[in-house]
């Protein structure tokens, strides 16, 4: 596998390839899931597997720009990320991209034209049932499914105990001190 890093270096691979996006902090259940389903479509495509994903998160970018500079509590560091990505085995390649002033303002639209069309060649774009995109969040999976040069799919949140896979509900859970349920 490997890792690139900025907006200037980005993967390419001739064959085109099979995409997943978000931040995977925790790297939980839900995302193992994500990275499977991934995987297996990919390689029924002939694609290879890349997870396109941010540093900083855009909570944290976000947060700093708050009066009170409180930071969004982080599962795993990307170095951790990283490593319990490698661990699962079912990516190609991980572009980790600077969450920035310039990319929050990115359009869904150029978005989609600019990073998965123009620069990853996506052909098969798989997200979770929840993920928005672009400036204000306003790109959604709807919008994604208009586009006519890939294919989109949405995963059905995995649920563990009755309650939504999520390193949100990871983060209140360490938060309130429920070691257990995080």
């Amino acid at each position: 596998m490997k890792i690139w890093t900025g907006d200037k270096a980005a993967p390419h691979f001739p064959q085109g390839c099979a995409v997943t996006i978000g931040n995977f902090d925790g790297v939980h259940i839900g995302h193992k899931h994500i990275l499977e389903s991934l995987k297996k479509e990919a390689g029924q495509r002939g694609l290879a597997t890349v997870l396109l994903t941010f540093e900083t998160s855009r909570k944290e970018f976000l947060a700093c720009k708050c009066s009170d500079n409180t930071l969004s509590l982080r599962v795993t560091s990307l170095q951790d990320k990283l490593k319990l990505l490698v661990e699962i085995n079912c990516l190609d390649g991980i572009w980790i991209l600077p969450f920035n002033q310039h990319l929050a303002s990115v359009s869904a639209q150029e978005f989609v034209h600019q990073v998965l069309l123009r620069t990853l060649d996506v052909r098969f774009l798989l997200i979770g049932d929840d993920f928005c995109f672009g400036a204000d969040r306003k790109g959604d999976i709807a919008l994604l499914k208009q586009q006519k040069y890939f294919e989109t799919q949405a995963m059905p949140s995995i649920l563990v105990q009755d309650r939504r896979a999520s390193s949100s509900d990871i983060r209140m859970a360490l938060q309130q001190g429920d070691f257990e349920r995080a």
